[in-house]
């Protein structure tokens, strides 16, 4: 405890002291299990609205040390999270310029993990995030009538709203002295923090169970999801505006665009499949004729930004492409329209049989080959990495993948995209039983194969032709395995 408020009193002093500089800085102190670590750290500020990461610092662990001290460039307040070389989540915390945070951390060797955890930091609001503000609440799922689930559940959603609001402005902004743009986005964090629940409540409970059927949801619920989607101030967000800088925007309109896709589903499966644009059309025009242009043009980028990683062929971007240019004005934000343009030319590189590249892939004892060495064969690649708990699922199914095809011209290949040492990641296969290749590329996200080749998420799948080159670079799951069987019978891959 004393060591505790000896810190407290050092990262006071030490905050006024960065108040000239416009910097934040964060302490990391350190146990035992991180003696010899020493690998590159990132200190990112997330984008939510274009779904990016900037970083705002880099520096090398010490683990050696006791503690470990950082100054960053920190632009504005909000959350910051520590990345092991841009991928492994070290820490996180909330600071604005001339903050202190003090944040202790371990490492768990048998998952080749972090653990971290506050223990002091300047930015009252921090705490409040952490601890004061009720952000979730658990509800019962057995009702009699759909009317007071519903209610019961809108009624929670309202009450802890009020209670974290009054919390604010009667506390919070009695405490700390803030701009009203981070009022702004306080409040903003609150709204859709509220929003998220209730979407996300309507989504699982009324409309993810309609799919595969043609039930459609009661006119009860629509009324509840209209109310919703008539919310003027809570759909009405500036590009530009601190309100929607916040984690809770993204996931707000990621359950908006889930109910709008079960809503529309039989009006899109009836659409002229011979006009490539009618598919798209029936989603937009619905963005448009329900929302206010700013909301519109968030959910046409996330709704095309997610529909260039489905094109399968460069038609379908050349198409995708078209999408955009006719959708320009209704985007509004030229950050926008230039991240969906960026996005459709890797796409159309990635699709133009570029050639997967000579990468240094190790195998179980540690050898080096390329992927050159499959030559002569068609290769189903099957990118994945330890921490990846969903790629480990497909694992079954691409074992049955390789009995069916073993016989023919196809290779199925799994490749590791990750950091950890060989000898684990072996571990992590070896209750699997896979009779198939197993080979590691030693990166992450941020290293060339995935930069190169537009990887930003696993697992991830891909079809080369004989000569090494990309002619699917999002190929169908192995779950999918009518897809893939048509996908292999177009190279006249058959199997009886």
């Amino acid at each position: 405890m004393k060591k505790i408020i000896i810190l407290a009193i050092l990262c006071v002093m030490n905050a006024i002291s960065l108040k000239a500089l416009n910097t934040a800085r964060v302490t990391l102190i350190f146990d035992n299990s991180m003696s010899g670590i020493n690998e590159r750290v990132d200190i990112v500020y997330d984008d939510f609205n274009l779904y990016k990461q900037f970083t705002v610092d880099t520096f090398r662990l010490n683990g050696n040390q006791a503690e470990q001290i950082i100054d960053f460039k920190a632009n504005e307040m909000g959350f910051y999270n520590l990345l092991i070389d841009g991928e492994g989540y070290l820490g996180g915390f909330f600071v604005g310029k001339n903050d202190c945070v003090a944040v202790k951390v371990s490492y768990k060797e048998d998952d080749d993990s972090y653990i971290d955890s506050t223990i002091f930091n300047t930015n009252i609001t921090d705490d409040y995030f952490r601890s004061k503000f009720v952000l979730r609440f658990n509800y019962d799922r057995n009702y009699t009538d759909t009317i007071t689930f519903i209610e019961n559940y809108l009624a929670k959603c309202d009450s802890l709203y009020d209670y974290n609001v009054a919390l604010a402005e009667n506390e919070l902004f009695n405490k700390i002295k803030l701009t009203d743009e981070e009022k702004r986005f306080i409040l903003g964090y609150l709204s859709y923090s509220k929003a998220d629940l209730y979407a996300r409540f309507l989504f699982y409970n009324f409309y993810n169970t309609l799919l595969g059927s043609d039930l459609e949801p009661s006119a009860l619920v629509e009324k509840y999801v209209n109310k919703l989607f008539e919310d003027k101030e809570l759909n009405n967000f500036d590009f530009y505006d601190r309100f929607s800088k916040n984690p809770r925007v993204s996931n707000y309109v990621t359950m908006v665009r889930n109910i709008i896709e079960v809503k529309l589903r039989k009006k899109i499966y009836s659409v002229d499949k011979s006009d490539p644009f009618s598919f798209h059309k029936v989603k937009i025009d619905y963005y448009k004729k329900t929302f206010n242009k700013n909301f519109t043009s968030c959910l046409i980028f996330e709704y095309i930004y997610s529909s260039i990683d489905g094109a399968n062929s460069l038609e379908e971007l050349s198409n995708i492409e078209t999408l955009i240019k006719n959708n320009k004005e209704s985007l509004i934000y030229e950050e926008y329209y230039n991240r969906l343009m960026e996005k459709v030319n890797i796409g159309k590189e990635l699709r133009s049989s570029k050639e997967f590249g000579n990468y240094i892939l190790l195998d179980s004892l540690g050898i080096e080959h390329t992927i050159s060495e499959y030559n002569g064969h068609y290769v189903y690649l099957c990118l994945w990495a330890t921490w990846c708990s969903a790629c480990h699922q497909y694992f079954p199914y691409l074992e049955d993948l390789y009995q069916k095809y073993k016989n023919t011209d196809l290779k199925i290949v799994n490749l590791a995209i990750d950091k950890m040492p060989i000898e684990k990641i072996i571990r992590h296969l070896d209750k699997y039983n896979l009779s198939f290749d197993q080979l590691v590329y030693k990166g992450n996200f941020y290293s060339p194969l995935c930069k190169d080749l537009s990887i930003n998420s696993l697992p991830h799948y891909l079809i080369l032709d004989k000569e090494g080159k990309i002619i699917n670079p999002v190929a169908p799951f192995p779950v999918q395995e009518k897809s893939l069987k048509r996908e292999f019978e177009k190279l006249g891959i058959k199997i009886d």
